[in-house]
């Protein structure tokens, strides 16, 4: 399916270069430092959360279609998604996207997960209520099944059902080291989850509940819980402080960070985080994004 997918992909954009698109390269690129209590990360291109640098290729076709190429900088140790492109795809903005993907669950605090997938974008006849669900397949050991959100930014309900779902860096790095992910041939079956997100003045609030079950491999089952308050500071300048709870285990986990805008496209952003009274981890990375 891989191979079909980039074939694709590049058979359009060869298609296309025929056809005058509009194309654009575009990059977000963080740099810099993360010290732990286990080990130091040292300098890198990727983020405590598990979001990496990336250079993309954007193509607008003519007959209206999107094709991206997104190429990860650097890829994270032990990371089950070990590809070297972020993201490869072709859509019909709003109504479908073929390739892969960061598939739609949640508001991306717990369940980031890039998979092969055909995905779908609607509406509910019912009420108008945004709705996406996309069929993925990751590969043996991997990712696989159904997936989707309904909801707007304010509130959303997610779904999982297949196997192997959670086995990336990027799924649980609120409780768990990017460079320690669940893993291959783990995960879990089933994956519900609900996130409400609100602003009143200067905060931004973000909660979100995660029920983990039918455990693969090493796994077993979770219901996590995150809550997060940001503060605008003015100036693109803002600072948050959050919290993350697996039920049932004694530690909580804590995070304090900010963000300063240096100018246009540039930002230095710092976070702090314990789990219970211990030193975790402090990270400062350079954020380039243009």
């Amino acid at each position: 399916m891989k191979t079909f997918v980039v074939s694709t992909v590049a058979l359009v954009a060869g298609f296309a270069s025929g056809q005058a698109p509009d194309v654009r390269i575009k990059g977000d690129i963080s740099l810099g430092m993360t010290s732990s209590s286990d080990f130091s990360l040292g300098a890198k291109s990727f983020t405590p959360l598990g979001r990496h640098s990336t250079v993309s290729l954007q193509a607008f076709l003519p007959i209206g279609l999107k094709v991206m190429l997104s190429e990860r900088v650097q890829t994270i140790t032990n990371d089950t998604d070990d590809d070297a492109f972020d993201e490869y795809y072709i859509e019909d903005t709003g109504a479908w996207r073929i390739g892969k993907q960061y598939v739609p669950f949640g508001a991306g605090g717990f369940f980031r997960q890039s998979v092969l997938a055909a995905r779908l974008d609607s509406n509910l006849l019912l009420g108008g209520i945004p709705f996406s669900a996309a069929i993925a397949d990751g590969g043996t050991g991997r990712q696989y099944g159904l997936v989707g959100r309904i909801g707007g930014r304010g509130f959303g309900f997610s779904f999982c059902f297949g196997r192997h779902w959670g086995i990336n860096s990027s799924s649980l790095a609120l409780i768990q080291p990017v460079q320690n992910p669940e893993g291959l041939g783990n995960g879990w079956r089933q994956a519900i989850g609900v996130d409400i997100n609100r602003r009143s003045g200067k905060f931004a609030y973000r909660t979100e509940a995660l029920i983990l079950r039918l455990p693969e491999g090493t796994s077993v089952d979770k219901e996590l819980g995150d809550f997060q308050v940001t503060y605008d500071l003015g100036h693109r300048h803002s600072a948050f402080v959050g919290a993350t709870k697996v039920f049932g285990e004694t530690p909580t986990y804590t995070r304090f960070g900010s963000t300063y805008t240096a100018a246009k496209g540039i930002q230095v952003e710092a976070m702090y985080r314990l789990e219970d009274r211990n030193f975790r981890d402090f990270s400062i990375f350079l954020r380039f994004r243009f």
